[in-house]
C-alpha cells in the first residue's frame, strides 16, 4: 500500500522469514557459525537452535540452507511439529518428496532408512529441518532418534536441526533424551538484537528494497523502538509496518516519538485480552516515564488478568506477542462465535465447492461469519462470480497473495503464509478441500495453532501416484471433521484408521454448484435479454459435441504428455466433434510444442475459457466429456454424461462403465467412445445425495460440532 508514496520496490517488514533480508547482527552471526561448522565438519548428528518468539531462529535456517550445494544435499523442512511420531515422519518423508503411506511392511520409519541409504551411497547427504520443535512430543523426539541415531550413535548421513523456543532444551535435557545428547553436535541460543543494532537493522532492511532516506527517522526513535519491542525482531517488523502506514496515511514523511507511540497505542488495542490500563500501558513505553507511572495496572487489574490466565503451554506468536513486555498475561484461547470460519481456496474448484458452503451457513445464526480466504490471486473468482451473486462477497473476502509456484517448492512458503493469516484473522475454525498441497499445509498450521479443520472431499486416493495420495492422506490425518462425497471414500478413510465419528458422506458439494448454475441458466433462458450477452459463446451443432476440459498440470506444462493427449483428440474428433475452452497457459502450451496445427482442424473447435456458468450450460449439452479433471468428471457423473478420462492418473470412479479411463491410449479411447456414445451405452448415475445439498448437509454438521469444540 505505501511501496509507491516512499519510492521502496517491496514491504521491508514482512514476518515471514526471507534469507534475502537476513541482518548479520552479532547473535545471529554466531549463530550461522556454529550451524555452518556443524554441517560442514560433521556428517551425522543432532543440531538445535533455540530462541524467543520472532527472535530469527527460522531466518537463520532458511538462510543457511539457501547456501546449501543441492547437489550434495537433500533438505527436508517440517514446518509445524505439533504432530504424533508417526504424523512427524510422514511429513519427513513428504518433505523428502518419498511416500510415508506405503503397505503396512513398508511404512515411513522403513521407507527414510532405504532413502537415507540411497543417498550415502551417491555420496550425498540429508537435512531434516524441525521448525517448531518445542512442540515435540517425546514419543515423537524419540522416534526421529530411532531413525537418525538409534544408540545415541549416527546410522546414516543425516543431519536434524531442531528449531524452537528456549522449553525446547527441558525435552532435550528430560530422562527421554539421551540418546540426543549423545549425538548432538552443535547448540546454540538467538537472543534479542542489541540497542545499538536496532536502527541498522531497520535500515538494512529498507536499504534491501530501495530506500533513500524517506521517511526519516527522529533521534531516539530507534531507542524508543527497541525499549518497546526488546530487541525481538519479529516485533520490531509488525511495529515498524505499522510506522510506514501510519505515516503513509497521513501524508508525512517523518517518524518521530509520538507515531510510535500512537502505532503501540494501536497495536495493543487490535489484541485480545488486555484491560485499558494495560493498554494504556504498552503505549506509555515510548513515552517519558512520568507519563507511565499515571497508567500503572492496580492491584484489581493484576488480579483480573491472572484470573484470565496464561496462554496454553502449545502456543504459537499472536499480534499480541508485540505487547508481552506489558507483563499482561495472554487469555487462553478458545473458539468465539465472532471469529470466522475460513473456507481456504486455491483453485477454481475450490471456488465452486465453498461457494456452496458459504450459501448454506449463511442462513445459521447458530455458525460463525463465513469468509473465503484466497491464497493466490488468480481469475478463478471471477470466473465463479456467479455463485457468490446473492450475498455481498467483497464483505467477506480475505486475501493471502501467494505467487503459484510447482508444488515441491510451495509448502515451506504455504506454511509461512497461512501462520500469519492465521494470526491476523484468529479463525474459529477452517475448510479446505480435497487433500491437495494448499489443503494440507493449511491442516498443518491449522493443527499446530489448535484450529479445527474441516476436510471436504476427503477420503480420496489418487491411483499410481504416491505423493499425490499421501499429501491427501495427510491432509485427512490432521483434519476433527472429514466430509466425503461418496461411500468408497468414506471407506477408505474407515480403512486408514480414521474414528468413524469424524468422517461422514454428504454428498458431492461441487454438484451444489452445478445445481446453481442450472438454476441461472433457466433464469436466463426465462429472459431472452440476457441470453446473449456480449462475450457469451453459443454452441449448436446438431450432430453434438464432445467437450474437452483439460488443465492438470502434469499433463500440460511437458511436451510428450501433451502431445500424447492431443493425438487423443484428434481421433477423437474423426467421431464426434469436439468443443474445447483453452485457458491462456493451454494456449501458450500449444503454441511453444508447435501444435497448434492439432487444433487448427474443423472438428475441434476451440473457444474461449468460459466463465463458470456458460461452461455448465456447454456441459449439459455435451454427448460426453473427454477430461484430465476429477471435478469435471463428479460434474458429469452428476449430469448423467459419460466421460473419457485422459492423461496422467486419470479414474476417478473406478469401474464405473459411464467413466473410461483411457489415459493416452487412441484405440481405447476410439473403443470406449464408440460404446459410451454411439452405441448409447448406460448414462452415468450419480451417487446418493448428489443433490444439490451437500453444502446444507455440511452446514447442519457444523453448528453442534463447533460448540462441542467449545
Amino acid at each position: 500500500m505505501y511501496k509507491s508514496s516512499f519510492g521502496i520496490l517491496a514491504p521491508p517488514f514482512q514476518l515471514t522469514p526471507d534469507p534475502g533480508m537476513y541482518f548479520d547482527s552479532d547473535g545471529h552471526h554466531q549463530a550461522l557459525l556454529i550451524l555452518r561448522r556443524a554441517i560442514h565438519e560433521t556428517t551425522s548428528g543432532f543440531s538445535v537452535v533455540s530462541g524467543e518468539i520472532g527472535a530469527g531462529k527460522t531466518m537463520v535456517a532458511r538462510t543457511l540452507i539457501a547456501e546449501l550445494d543441492r547437489a550434495v544435499f537433500e533438505v527436508a523442512l517440517v514446518v509445524s511439529s505439533q504432530l504424533d511420531a508417526d504424523e512427524l515422519l510422514a511429513a519427513v518423508s513428504i518433505g523428502f518428496g518419498i511416500d510415508p503411506l506405503a503397505a503396512a511392511a513398508e511404512r515411513a520409519d522403513e521407507r527414510l532408512p532405504a532413502f537415507f541409504a540411497a543417498l550415502e551411497g551417491s555420496r550425498r547427504r540429508a537435512v531434516v529441518v524441525v521448525d517448531e520443535a518445542h512442540h515435540l512430543s517425546p514419543s515423537a523426539l524419540e522416534r526421529l532418534v530411532d531413525l537418525c541415531a538409534p544408540g545415541g550413535e549416527p546410522r546414516f548421513p543425516v543431519q536434524v536441526w531442531l528449531i524452537g523456543q528456549p522449553e525446547l532444551h527441558a525435552l532435550i535435557d528430560g530422562p527421554g533424551g539421551l540418546r540426543l545428547r549423545r549425538s548432538m553436535r552443535a547448540s546454540c541460543h538467538i537472543g534479542p538484537i542489541a540497542v545499538a543494532e536496532t536502527g541498522p537493522y531497520i535500515e538494512c532492511r529498507l536499504r534491501k528494497v530501495g530506500w533513500h532516506g524517506r521517511p526519516s527517522f527522529d533521534t531516539g526513535v530507534f531507542e524508543a523502538i527497541f525499549r518497546h519491542t526488546q530487541g525481538i525482531p519479529r516485533r520490531i517488523n509488525l511495529l515498524c509496518n505499522r510506522l510506514l502506514l501510519s505515516r503513509f496515511l497521513a501524508a508525512a514523511t517523518t517518524i518521530d516519538l509520538q507515531t510510535v507511540a500512537e502505532a503501540v497505542r494501536e497495536l495493543a488495542a487490535e489484541s485480545a485480552g488486555h484491560d485499558a490500563a494495560d493498554l494504556q500501558a504498552a503505549a506509555a513505553r515510548t513515552l517519558p516515564i512520568a507519563t507511565a507511572a499515571s497508567v500503572t495496572p492496580t492491584a484489581q487489574d493484576r488480579h483480573k488478568a491472572s484470573a484470565a490466565g496464561g496462554p496454553p503451554r502449545h502456543r504459537l506468536p499472536v499480534l499480541s506477542d508485540a505487547l508481552r513486555e506489558t507483563g499482561a498475561p495472554l487469555a487462553p484461547r478458545r473458539l468465539m462465535p465472532q471469529r470466522p470460519f475460513m473456507c481456504v481456496v486455491a483453485d477454481e474448484s475450490d471456488h465452486i465447492k465453498a461457494a456452496g458452503l458459504i450459501r448454506a451457513m449463511a442462513g445459521r445464526l447458530e455458525l460463525p461469519p463465513a469468509t473465503l480466504l484466497r491464497v493466490h490471486d488468480n481469475d478463478a473468482l471471477a470466473c465463479t462470480g456467479a455463485l457468490y451473486a446473492d450475498f455481498d462477497i467483497e464483505r467477506r473476502l480475505e486475501r493471502m497473495s501467494v505467487p503459484f509456484q510447482a508444488a515441491e517448492v510451495r509448502g515451506y512458503d504455504l506454511m509461512t503464509a497461512f501462520d500469519t493469516a492465521f494470526r491476523r484473522l484468529k479463525p474459529a475454525a477452517v475448510a479446505v478441500f480435497d487433500g491437495s498441497a494448499v489443503a494440507f499445509a493449511c491442516s498443518t498450521v491449522a493443527r499446530a495453532r489448535n484450529v479445527p479443520v474441516v476436510h471436504i472431499g476427503a477420503g480420496l486416493r489418487v491411483p499410481g501416484a504416491v505423493h499425490l495420495s499421501a499429501t491427501r492422506a495427510s491432509t485427512d490425518a490432521l483434519a476433527d471433521r472429514l466430509f466425503t462425497a461418496d461411500q468408497p471414500a468414506s471407506r477408505t478413510l474407515l480403512d486408514e484408521g480414521i474414528a468413524a465419528e469424524k468422517v461422514e458422506c454428504v454428498g458431492s458439494l461441487a454438484f451444489d454448484g452445478v445445481h446453481v448454475a442450472m438454476r441461472l441458466i433457466a433464469a436466463r433462458a426465462a429472459c431472452p435479454s440476457r441470453q446473449h450477452a456480449p462475450g457469451r459463446t453459443r454452441v449448436d451443432d446438431p450432430r453434438g459435441y464432445a467437450l474437452v476440459v483439460l488443465g492438470n498440470q502434469i499433463n500440460i506444462l511437458h511436451r510428450i504428455p501433451l502431445t500424447d493427449i492431443m493425438g487423443v483428440l484428434v481421433e477423437v474428433s474423426r467421431v464426434i466433434p469436439l468443443v474445447w475452452p483453452t485457458r491462456t497457459q493451454l494456449h501458450t502450451q500449444l503454441k511453444k510444442f508447435a501444435l497448434r496445427s492439432f487444433v487448427e482442424k474443423d472438428r475441434m473447435r476451440c473457444i474461449p475459457a468460459q466463465l463458470y456458468v456458460d461452461y455448465v450450460a456447454l456441459l449439459r449439452k455435451a454427448k460426453c466429456v473427454v477430461t484430465d479433471s476429477w471435478n469435471v468428471q463428479e460434474e458429469a457423473r452428476g449430469l448423467g454424461i459419460p466421460s473419457l478420462s485422459v492423461g496422467a492418473f486419470p479414474e476417478r470412479f473406478p469401474g464405473s462403465s459411464a467413466n473410461v479411463p483411457v489415459g493416452t491410449n487412441r484405440a481405447l479411447a476410439l473403443s470406449a467412445l464408440w460404446d459410451l456414445v454411439l452405441k448409447g451405452a448406460d448414462k452415468a448415475t450419480p451417487e446418493p445425495l448428489w443433490d444439490g445439498h451437500s453444502g446444507a448437509r455440511i452446514a447442519g454438521r457444523l453448528g453442534p460440532w463447533l460448540a462441542g469444540s467449545n
